[in-house]
């Protein structure tokens, strides 16, 4: 699950985040530690760091976790993580088509706009940060929506990153993390 269609990477949150819907039976629940236990007993390339011969930390692979229950793929009771979906989505293009549905859902509310206009609103977040000459990083439209906190900031990166790999985005990234129009031309 690599590449693209157009055989560019998903994002790194997209190909995790799949790997995880993947790994998990759906109904079960699981404690951080037996999920970090299934990675490494499954050898999961998408949490091995090459570099470092070794798989992620158990803290970053709970960040993961807490994304997607803010995305309500699981859900999260007593420190135990429970895969919800019904049913679980098999193919590659299912699960991309999911998590960006989930992200577009949460920048709904993160943005306060129907899910159908976040593309629209982000665009015109980015053309209003431009105008005033600067660039339009992800963080300055985050900041745009009142969105602060190192987590909820990095939530709301991820949530973009994923939206933006849904096959019929009308955005995409320039010098990451800069939002510009579908047409990869700077938003005005």
């Amino acid at each position: 699950m690599e590449f693209r269609p157009d055989g560019r990477k998903y994002a790194r949150i997209t190909r995790k985040s799949a790997e995880l819907i993947t790994l998990l039976r759906r109904g079960n629940a699981y404690e951080l530690d037996s999920i970090v236990a299934l990675i490494e007993s499954q050898k999961s390339e998408e949490f091995f760091l090459k570099n470092l011969a070794a798989y992620i930390s158990s803290e970053r692979v709970r960040e993961y976790l807490r994304f997607l229950v803010a995305l309500g793929v699981l859900s999260e009771a007593d420190g135990a993580f429970t895969l919800g979906l019904n049913p679980k989505p098999t193919s590659d293009i299912h699960k991309i088509q999911l998590l960006a549905d989930r992200a577009r859902r949460f920048l709904a509310t993160q943005l306060n706009v129907p899910p159908a206009s976040v593309a629209t609103d982000l665009q015109t977040r980015s053309g209003a940060i431009l105008r005033k000459g600067e660039l339009a990083t992800l963080d300055k439209v985050a900041a745009s929506a009142s969105v602060s906190g190192n987590r909820a900031e990095e939530f709301f990166r991820w949530a973009v990153y994923m939206l933006l790999d849904d096959p019929g985005a009308t955005l995409s990234l320039s010098r990451s993390p800069v939002l510009v129009s579908g047409n990869g031309k700077r938003s005005a």
